[in-house]
């Protein structure tokens, strides 16, 4: 009867054991793809940032032109 009982609770144990592995892997798998997501994240800021200098780039050049066009009326 002891033995049965040890028995049980070593099967409720495992089967604890296995959910709390599950569990972890769960949670390292979302670790994982916030992980992916914040780089792409990351290389989006960054693309935005190139475009925003390049903005910067153009307006300037823009300004310089209309800037000669009025100082040669």
């Amino acid at each position: 009867r002891k033995g049965d009982i040890i028995g049980v609770n070593g099967s409720i144990d495992e089967v604890a054991g296995e959910e709390q592995e599950e569990e972890v892997a769960k949670e390292e798998e979302m670790d994982k793809k916030e992980g992916q997501l914040a780089k792409k994240e990351g290389e989006v800021a960054k693309e935005a940032g190139e475009v925003a200098k390049e903005e910067r780039e153009v307006a300037k050049e823009e300004a310089k032109e209309e800037e000669e066009a009025l100082l040669q009326q």
